[in-house]
């Protein structure tokens, strides 16, 4: 895990980053609803 380079990383904090806007748009819509 220590030999990951900083694109990795960047690369794996802006998968999570993108998939978190995405059930945030979606929960905004209205599509998604989480009690």
């Amino acid at each position: 895990m220590r030999r990951l380079s900083t694109g990795n990383i960047r690369n794996i904090t802006d998968g999570k980053q993108s998939e978190e806007s995405k059930e945030q748009d979606e929960e905004s819509s209205g599509k998604i609803y989480k009690g």
